[in-house]
């Protein structure tokens, strides 16, 4: 693979007058690596090594790991219901055991989905960018599979717990 230093410089000066003058780029946009010359020469350069991009470096692999990832992400965001079920029966269990009253065992019930939803919602939203780049990663299309498989499984045990809960 390329050095990186000798990318950089040729995405800086491809586009100059003549061989070796160096247009004026602005400092900022050499840091950030916005700097483009006359012709932009990126489209050249060969596609991503394996390591870099995973899922065999194919655009397929890529589309499916994001297909995976789109269906992952509705189911942990439904996870939040059996999730909420699971906590409401053990908080107003425990409070049921310590002797409260009804309506402190009703009201700490309803704290306890409110507060689980909130964390649930921000929760999901964390963790996000960690599963895609888990998906996008993967060494093949078998490990792709494999993590949906497993994560999909998991999500199927909490709904099931959740559902015998209530």
């Amino acid at each position: 693979m390329r050095d990186p230093h000798d990318l950089l410089e040729h995405e800086l000066y491809a586009g100059g007058k003549r061989k070796g003058d160096r247009p004026h780029t602005p400092a900022v946009l050499r840091i950030f690596g916005l700097a483009r010359g006359e012709r932009d020469t990126r489209d050249a350069y060969a596609p991503l090594p394996d390591e870099m991009l995973g899922v065999g470096a194919t655009k397929e692999g890529l589309l499916l790991a994001q297909i995976l990832f789109g269906v992952m992400a509705v189911i942990m965001l439904s996870l939040i219901y059996p999730l909420r079920q699971i906590g409401y029966a053990v908080v107003t269990g425990v409070a049921m055991l310590l002797s409260e009253s009804p309506a402190a065992v009703q009201s700490l019930g309803n704290y306890t989905l409110w507060g689980l939803t909130i964390l649930g919602v921000f929760g999901w939203i964390a963790a996000m960018p960690e599963f895609y780049s888990r998906y996008v990663e993967a060494p093949s299309r078998h490990a792709l599979v494999t993590r949906f498989a497993v994560m999909t499984g998991i999500a199927g045990a909490i709904w099931l717990i959740g559902s015998l809960v209530v």
